[in-house]
C-alpha cells in the first residue's frame, strides 16, 4: 500500500513512518498506544518494556502485527503442503526454512551389491604378519629379509579379499562361469589404475567379512571394483584337513 493510499485511508502511522525514519511499530507507541497490545499482540509489561527503552533512546524493533504473523503463518502451511521452500526475510537473517515434501512412497531396502559381468568386489587387507612396510614403498619378508615387492611395482598393485564375483567372463571366445576362475574369500593381487571406488555401508561390509571368515577393519577409501582381467594372481584360503 502506498503511502498515499496511507494517507486517503486515515492512518496515522504514515505521515511519520516514511519520513522521520521510524518503525510502525515505534510511532503507533508514540501515537496511537491504545491500539497496540491488541494490533501487535503484546501485554502491558511487554509495552510499558519498550516505552522505557525508547526514553533511553534504544532502537524499537519493527515488531510485526498480529494479522501478519497469522498470514505468514497460514502461507508456511501451504507451503509445506506443497513441498515448497519459505525464507522469512522479515526477521533479517534470511535464513531458509525447508518444507519437506511428504514422500509419496516408502523407501526401498536393497540387498548387497553384486558386480557384474567380469567385475569382483574387493575389500583391501594389509600386509601379511610376515611382511613389513619400507620406507621406500617396498616390502619385505622379515623371515628371508628378502624384498618381495618394489617400491614402483607396489605402487601400482594392491592385496584384497573377494567379497563378491560376477556372473561370467568370455575367454578365448568361450563364456566361463567367474566363480571358476575367483571365488569368494579368494585373496587376490589387483592391478589399481583400472580398479573403482566403491564406498558401501560399513555394517553390510562387516557382514560380508563376517560371511567369509575375515577380520573386519573399516577403510575409509571404500572398497574397489576390479576387473577380473585386472588380477594379477589368486590365494585361495587353506581349509582346515585338506
Amino acid at each position: 500500500m502506498s503511502v498515499g493510499d496511507r494517507l486517503a485511508r486515515g492512518d496515522a502511522s504514515a505521515a511519520f513512518s516514511t519520513q522521520s525514519g521510524i518503525s510502525d511499530f515505534e510511532n503507533d507507541l508514540i501515537f496511537r498506544p491504545e491500539i497496540v497490545a491488541e494490533k501487535y499482540g503484546l501485554t502491558d509489561e511487554e509495552i510499558l518494556k519498550y516505552q522505557q527503552e525508547r526514553i533511553t533512546g534504544a532502537k524499537m524493533p519493527d515488531l510485526p502485527t498480529v494479522a501478519l504473523r497469522q498470514q505468514e503463518q497460514e502461507d508456511r502451511q501451504d507451503a509445506m503442503k506443497l513441498g515448497f521452500v519459505v525464507t522469512d526475510r522479515r526477521l533479517g537473517s534470511g535464513a531458509p526454512v525447508t518444507a519437506k515434501k511428504p514422500k509419496k512412497f516408502v523407501e526401498k531396502q536393497y540387498q548387497v551389491l553384486k558386480p557384474i559381468l567380469d567385475r569382483v568386489l574387493v575389500k583391501r587387507v594389509g600386509l601379511d604378519e610376515g611382511l613389513e612396510l619400507l620406507e621406500d614403498g617396498s616390502v619385505r619378508d622379515t623371515r628371508t629379509g628378502m624384498i618381495v615387492m618394489t617400491a614402483q611395482y607396489r605402487e601400482h598393485h594392491n592385496v584384497g579379499i573377494v567379497l563378491a564375483v560376477g556372473d561370467f567372463v568370455v575367454m578365448g571366445g568361450v563364456k566361463t562361469p567367474l566363480s571358476d576362475v575367483v571365488k569368494v574369500g579368494d585373496r587376490v593381487t589387483y592391478g589399481d589404475y583400472n580398479s573403482e571406488v566403491f564406498h558401501m555401508d560399513e555394517a553390510k561390509v562387516e557382514k560380508l567379512c563376517d560371511a567369509v571368515e575375515i577380520n573386519y577393519e573399516p577403510d575409509p577409501e571404500g572398497l574397489r571394483i576390479v576387473f577380473v582381467q585386472d588380477i594379477r594372481g589368486i590365494e585361495s584360503p587353506i581349509v582346515e584337513g585338506q
